[in-house]
């Protein structure tokens, strides 16, 4: 139970941990920093997620860890960004996306124009699975190289 939302180079994930129906304290980091400057996270099983993360990190080396019904979120150091459900990632091609339990309540904010951390918070308010505080990390995308104004022709 996570919500997890996706706009302009911006993760930005809720802190709610539970297990069962019960509401862990404290909160928990879901956002992890990779080794090349991507920035990962996921919805599921805590477990399942960080082994996948860590495997992702690794450079891929090996079997993947199983993700069960889990979710991983990478975005690439590039800017795309790919989902994972099992070792195939899917790339998102779209402006924002929105996954985990509150994210039908963040995508209907995206929709709105919100920022991916307002849409989190949007969706702590109703989906009982996220939490505040909310988190956030960027990637830095390189820009395109400026366009070079072509040479008149005499």
């Amino acid at each position: 139970m996570t919500t997890i939302a996706y706009r302009d180079g911006i993760l930005a994930v809720d802190s709610r941990s539970t297990r069962g129906n019960t509401i862990v304290p404290g909160a928990c980091a879901k956002l992890v920093r990779m080794k090349d400057g991507s920035v990962a996270t996921g919805c599921g099983t805590k477990g399942n997620i960080a082994a996948f993360i860590r495997w992702l990190d690794d450079g891929k080396e090996g079997k993947p860890p199983k993700l069960d019904k889990s979710t991983i979120v990478h975005l690439q150091a590039d800017g795309r960004v790919f989902e994972y459900w099992d070792e195939n990632p899917v790339e998102t091609t779209g402006p924002f996306e929105a996954w985990g339990s509150g994210a039908d309540f963040a995508l209907g904010c995206l929709w709105a124009g919100l920022s991916a951390e307002e849409a989190v918070r949007a969706a702590c308010k109703c989906d009982s699975g996220s939490g505040e505080p909310v988190f956030t990390m960027r990637v830095e995308v390189p820009s395109p190289a400026p366009c070079k104004p072509k040479k008149k022709r005499k």
